[in-house]
């Protein structure tokens, strides 16, 4: 009896706590966190849920620029199986998409199996990586194709059940990773239209980073169905009921969807309403489900893609959007004054006293431009008007201030002609500082570094003959070279140091003081001087440069992983990165993220010779250090400090080493 009557109890207990449950949800808007400290609203929605309370944040940002990439999948390269069919849909949702997009002032690019260059992993990411340096107001990804779990179906998607899906398909956690890489974008929009879409919120294999996706504005992730739903065709209109009503939703019919009151302004948050609520109608009226989702994360501004181009809004005005433009000028000013006194007063030290802080200062002062060419655009100023020219002296102010303080710096250096054009090499200027090995500290000088790997068109216009054992790519020319020896790349400096093929530099195996003379400008680093560059003047606080996961590693360099592992290109005992960077052998040197100092791919990609012997004989070097670990390396052969770093012969090459060059200041 006791059992029975604790088991009611429990049951009562728990039908009380659900019904409690029901009645805070009627009354809590779910999925919404906001912080006025930090001004940043992180909102998850449907249809059936009351969107973010009251609009939160009421300030659009200008429209400015704005750009769109479509990216479509009909189908693949190799016969998927019946689970996975072609989805000749896909060319209308793209092509009408396209339209609406360029109607509302978008400039649109596509990328489908229907253009020369296919819509592969590597060409996705590429393609996305392109505009990295674009200033765009928004910039719109729409990805449509077959979506399995947290991975994107590209076009290269292999149908081999034996191989992993991550060697298979495309991570959404690179796509991401990509993605944060569009710094300057203030809107970030990314729309996904396949199946089991909302997985995508979990980010793959890496946590997503919503605080760098919105940097300077805003990440909204807009996906067709949740994590455990399929996306649905309409077979009649021969499109995907999602992509029909994004596009209706675009051309006017989302405008006040929210609350009723259209002002000829195409939101976010309204289009998710208007689209979700129409597809799970027309869905459910086929015994189905699909409800899509939107993610927000905002720092400024409220998500606004377009003004509606039709006849009712020709005449509307500019003011819906406007704010109390006196009221923004005064705060403007404030800003403006406060930056100014901290400048004069505070003037940060000249060359590298604090690059963090010059920098921050020269953000600060693009943030102000924003501010006002936002304020301009509401129409409210004309030309002459004499707020605009006051606040325009005060900008002036501030970056005549600036000029005078020195930065870091990249300089360009001539090296010679390949294939009839200039090939350049870009040095960056890396300031002195002190780093901490096993306990010692040691004092760095200035100096000059390349900032990429030596590439096979930089080693063709200085020696005129290609050694690399990767060289038969479309892109090869900006691959790093490799098989070079540590002796052939001494030729390669003496070149350009204009010294004789056969001049001999130090290698530490000498009697004597080991110096270099004066006239050696151009040499290769020493392993001190290479790991302060690497760690970007920092201390060493964790195994690899990007943290202690080495599972992530993919998205910061090119090291040896399932891509490697499924070509292999690589021995099948070896321990490797459990991640895909989407490359088997080398990579293009500026493919992966930059450190702090500027510098890619100090780590991954290739090993890179630097001038320390590691044994001698006879005053003859046997083996020099190679730093910083290659495609081919695991998560041993890329950490950040090695007891015991590797070394090779002078005299020998190999595929997974290259070099980059020490310009000494001058």
């Amino acid at each position: 009896m006791f059992f029975y009557s604790m088991r009611y109890i429990y049951l009562i207990g728990s039908l009380t706590f659900y019904i409690l449950m029901l009645l805070i949800a009627a009354f809590v808007s779910p999925g919404e966190v906001y912080s006025d400290s930090t001004k940043k609203i992180l909102y998850k929605g449907r249809a059936n849920k009351r969107s973010v309370a009251n609009r939160t944040v009421n300030e659009s940002l200008p429209f400015g620029k704005k750009y769109a990439l479509l990216i479509g999948v009909q189908n693949f390269k190799i016969s998927a199986s019946n689970q996975l069919k072609a989805l000749p849909q896909l060319n209308n949702d793209l092509d009408e998409l396209e339209k609406i997009l360029n109607n509302i002032g978008y400039k649109v690019d596509k990328l489908d199996v229907r253009a020369e260059k296919k819509p592969t992993r590597k060409e996705i990411i590429e393609r996305i990586r392109s505009y990295k340096k674009s200033n765009y107001n928004i910039f719109l990804i729409y990805y449509t194709g077959h979506g399995i779990e947290n991975y994107l179906c590209a076009y290269d998607y292999d149908p081999d059940p034996v191989l992993s899906l991550s060697s298979r398909a495309l991570n959404v956690s690179y796509f991401f990773s990509a993605v944060e890489e569009l710094s300057h974008v203030k809107q970030k929009i990314l729309i996904l239209d396949t199946c089991h879409s909302g997985s995508a919120i979990k980010g793959g294999d890496a946590e997503i980073n919503f605080e760098s996706l919105s940097k300077g504005g805003s990440f909204s992730l807009f996906t067709s169905c949740q994590s455990n739903e399929q996306s649905y065709v309409n077979e009649q209109e021969n499109m995907s009921y999602f992509t029909q009503y994004l596009v209706k939703g675009l051309e006017g019919e989302a405008d006040g969807s929210i609350d009723g009151k259209p002002d000829c302004f195409i939101e976010l948050q309204e289009l998710h309403k208007y689209v979700s609520s129409k597809v799970s109608e027309e869905v459910k009226k086929r015994g189905r489900t699909q409800n899509p989702n939107l993610t927000l994360c905002i720092k400024s501004g409220k998500p606004t893609l377009a003004k509606i181009k039709s006849d009712k809004c020709k005449e509307a005005s500019d003011d819906a959007m406007s704010t109390d433009v006196s009221s923004e000028i005064k705060k403007l000013d404030d800003k403006i004054e406060l930056l100014i006194d901290y400048i004069k007063n505070s003037k940060p030290k000249e060359n590298n006293g604090d690059k963090d802080e010059i920098e921050s200062l020269k953000k600060q002062l693009d943030n102000l431009r924003v501010e006002f060419e936002k304020i301009k655009q509401q129409k409210v100023f004309i030309e002459n008007d004499k707020n605009t020219k006051h606040i325009e002296s005060k900008i002036k102010q501030i970056k005549e201030v600036l000029v005078d303080i020195k930065t870091p710096e990249e300089r360009d250096v001539y090296l010679g002609k390949h294939k009839g054009r200039d090939i350049t090499m870009t040095f960056v200027e890396i300031p002195s500082g002190k780093i901490k090995i096993k306990g010692q500290s040691s004092t760095i000088s200035k100096f000059w570094m390349g900032k990429y790997e030596v590439t096979q068109e930089q080693w063709l216009a200085v020696m005129g003959e290609n050694p690399s054992a990767f060289k038969d790519c479309a892109e090869c020319d900006r691959h790093p070279v490799e098989n070079v020896s540590w002796n052939d790349v001494q030729v390669f400096l003496n070149r350009l140091n204009g010294a004789d093929d056969d001049f001999r530099v130090p290698t530490g195996c000498e009697s004597g003081k080991n110096v270099f003379q004066p006239s050696v400008r151009y040499r290769l680093p020493e392993e001190i001087e290479w790991m302060y560059a690497a760690c970007g003047g920092k201390a060493i606080t964790s195994t690899y440069y990007w943290g202690d996961d080495p599972d992530i590693g993919c998205q910061y360099a090119n090291v040896g992983d399932e891509e490697a592992r499924s070509k292999e290109t690589i021995h099948k005992r070896l321990k490797i990165h459990n991640c895909n960077d989407g490359y088997a052998q080398t990579a293009p040197v500026d493919m992966f993220k930059s450190n702090s100092f500027g510098l890619h791919n100090m780590f991954g990609n290739v090993g890179e010779w630097v001038r320390d012997c590691e044994s001698c004989l006879k005053e003859e070097c046997m083996k020099h250090i190679i730093m910083g670990g290659s495609w081919m390396d695991g998560p041993m052969g890329t950490v950040l400090f090695k007891e015991r770093p590797s070394t090779c012969s002078p005299i020998r090459g190999k595929s997974n080493v290259g070099f980059r060059i020490l310009r000494a200041t001058p």
